[in-house]
């Protein structure tokens, strides 16, 4: 099921010409903790990714 969901998300992504992209590996780490955690779908700001800590 995610697979048709990132489908569709990419076509309008690509269609509204948004500076978006779906990672297929990352790990999601919440701030100020050791826990992360693997999303089945996760949709990343091109833009904004300069002011993650990585």
């Amino acid at each position: 099921m995610s697979s048709l969901i990132r489908r569709k998300l990419n076509v309008e992504i690509d269609r509204q010409d948004l500076p978006y992209f779906i990672s297929h590996r990352c790990l999601i780490k919440l701030l100020g903790t050791g826990i992360a955690f693997r999303p089945d779908i996760i949709v990343l700001d091109q833009t904004q990714l300069i002011n993650e800590p990585l």
